[in-house]
């Protein structure tokens, strides 16, 4: 689906309003790399330059297309000189449109060579503890149409210094290209399974293991799954998920209304957590917690206050 250039804008600000009502901890990919990666594509900054705004239909998140043209501009940023100052002056009267694109790309420009941005995947780990036992922290980012999702898992073996392809070097974690192949196949099956196959990839032990996701984003447009209350798909709604599979999850509770339990069941001695979190605009919350309940679950959402124009949010 594409946006109208107009309501870009909007729809980029509506959507980082909600990230940060719901400010996602740890187990979700950064919030200030997603709102910095967000703002570089509004059209306030960057002009025409990274449009057309293109946008999940199903999911209401930003389509990678989007995303892939500014990450290639960042690269640029970050490898070529920005126009000259006066360049857009100099053309503004015979060439309006050009005057403005450069005028755009300064703009940018400047905020790419100091931003962060959120990449489209990334595999990272770091030491949690060196010594008499070695245990690590490791976490996959993937960019998807159903979300901005965190894969994070909790890693340990006895001493050494390394656990299979997680190796380390000074202090930092070097990870294997088996590794990052593994989980670019394999990270997406469900928890109990996915940490079966990492632990006999890796000889370790995993003790937690978690998947975090922001998205789906419901605004009007948006083709809602099949069964949900119209009402729903009238105004702006952020979710954040979690699902987490740990020893230390002593009682298992299913606390999203979007997706039943899993069939499997977690290991013995482990327990499984999950939670759906909404930022939704004004009137929508009476709503969402009727919803919710008719499915066993109590939901509390967070006030999404609109940006400016948030009612252009629209397909």
């Amino acid at each position: 689906m594409k946006l109208h250039p107009e309501r870009a804008g909007p729809y980029l600000r509506a959507l980082s309003a909600g990230l940060h009502a719901l400010a996602p901890h740890a187990d979700y990919v950064p919030i200030a790399e997603a709102a910095a990666l967000l703002e570089a594509m509004d059209p306030a900054l960057s002009g025409a330059l990274l449009l057309p705004a293109e946008v999940d239909i199903y999911e209401g998140m930003p389509a990678l297309s989007w995303i892939q043209r500014t990450l290639a501009e960042q690269r640029l940023a970050r490898s070529c000189d920005p126009p000259e100052r006066d360049a857009a002056e100099r053309v503004a009267a015979s060439e309006p449109d050009l005057a403005e694109r450069l005028r755009a790309r300064r703009r940018l420009w400047a905020h790419l060579a100091r931003a962060e941005l959120l990449p489209i995947t990334r595999v990272a780990a770091i030491p949690r503890r060196v010594g008499r036992s070695l245990a690590i922290s490791l976490w996959q980012d993937r960019l998807a149409p159903s979300g901005w999702e965190r894969l994070r898992l909790e890693i340990s073996s006895p001493g050494g210094r390394a656990i299979g392809p997680l190796a380390l070097r000074g202090e930092r974690v070097q990870v294997g290209e088996g590794l990052r192949h593994l989980l670019a196949r394999c990270g997406g099956l469900p928890l109990g399974a996915l940490k079966a196959q990492l632990e006999a990839a890796l000889g370790g032990q995993i003790s937690r293991i978690s998947r975090g996701r922001v998205g789906p984003f419901w605004f009007p447009g948006v083709a809602l799954p099949p069964g949900l209350p119209e009402v729903l798909g009238r105004g702006l709604i952020l979710h954040t998920s979690a699902e987490v599979l740990s020893a230390d999850v002593t009682r298992s509770l299913h606390l999203d209304p979007l997706l039943p339990p899993p069939r499997e069941p977690p290991p013995a001695g482990w327990g499984r957590y999950a939670e759906r979190r909404f930022a939704a605009s004004p009137g929508l919350e009476e709503a969402l917690v009727t919803w919710a309940a008719e499915r066993g679950v109590t939901a509390r959402p967070i006030p999404l206050i609109p940006p400016p124009r948030a009612s252009d949010v629209r397909g």
